[in-house]
């Protein structure tokens, strides 16, 4: 997270509203109201009223292990990056700094999921990119007669206009550029036409392609770990509550990469 220079990270919640803090010249700035004060006016607000302050995000993780030690942390990414830039202002206050460990990252992976990666032969990594990208990886490998017409037209349009250009340029070189031109925009109809080729090679196989959306959609949702973006309420529905336990034995706490486990 950015620090910014004057940022307290802390906020005031005034006029119903939860208001950031700045720091300028030893006066504090309440940021979208303009409104300053002293230091001392924000110590008798502590003081008084300790509700009206909220710690930001930096903050937040100081706060929590003075009121409450904590002998260590489980964070994921986000929360573990958030230590390492406050790790000397435990020091400065002298707050004891908890251990942090990184959660587990894991991928649970479905029977029906499983047979899918097996039957179109990709791997998780694959599933981040961009599923259009992969269909057309699939088409072209089906129907490699296709991209190689086309590539054939590519050469024999380079080939031959190259010998047009170089004829009329010493006619007239004011015609090269012309010729130049002309090659551009029969190679840019080719590519066109190349394009929706694809688009109709790839609706051949409908089935396949949904395949991938749901294997995708179920593993990598949005090109993103599981955990990002889904919850184990399905998961409990499909396979009931044993499942917990299941993972729970197969699970590594400690490891430092990611985990894939076949339910």
């Amino acid at each position: 997270m950015p620090v910014r220079a004057g940022f307290l990270n802390l906020f005031v919640y005034l006029e119903g509203e939860r208001r950031a803090m700045g720091w300028e010249n030893g006066i504090i700035e309440v940021r979208g109201l303009g409104r300053k004060m002293p230091v001392a006016d924000a110590q008798r607000i502590l003081e008084n009223d300790p509700a009206a302050l909220s710690a930001g995000v930096l903050l937040r993780p100081l706060s929590q292990d003075h009121l409450l030690p904590t002998a260590a942390y489980v964070g994921g990414p986000a929360e573990i990056a958030y230590h390492a830039q406050i790790g000397p202002s435990y020091a400065h206050f002298g707050i004891p700094r908890p251990v942090v460990v990184p959660r587990p990252s894991v991928t649970l992976v479905e029977p029906a999921q499983a047979r899918a990666l097996e039957a179109d032969e990709i791997s998780l990594p694959d599933l981040q990119s961009d599923p259009q990208g992969m269909l057309s990886r699939w088409a072209r490998q089906d129907y490699p007669e296709v991209d190689a017409a086309f590539g054939g037209a590519r050469k024999a349009i380079e080939k031959e206009m190259a010998a047009v250009e170089e004829i009329l340029g010493a006619l007239d070189p004011t015609l090269k550029a012309a010729a130049d031109s002309a090659r551009g925009r029969a190679l840019h109809q080719v590519e066109t036409l190349q394009e929706k080729a694809m688009r109709a090679l790839k609706k051949r196989d409908q089935s396949r392609a949904d395949r991938l959306r749901r294997t995708r959609d179920a593993l990598m949702p949005g090109g993103s770990f599981q955990e990002r973006g889904l919850g184990l309420v399905n998961l409990l529905a499909r396979h009931g509550v044993a499942v917990v336990e299941d993972i729970g034995q197969r699970i590594d706490p400690f490891a430092r990469g990611h985990q894939v486990i076949f339910l």
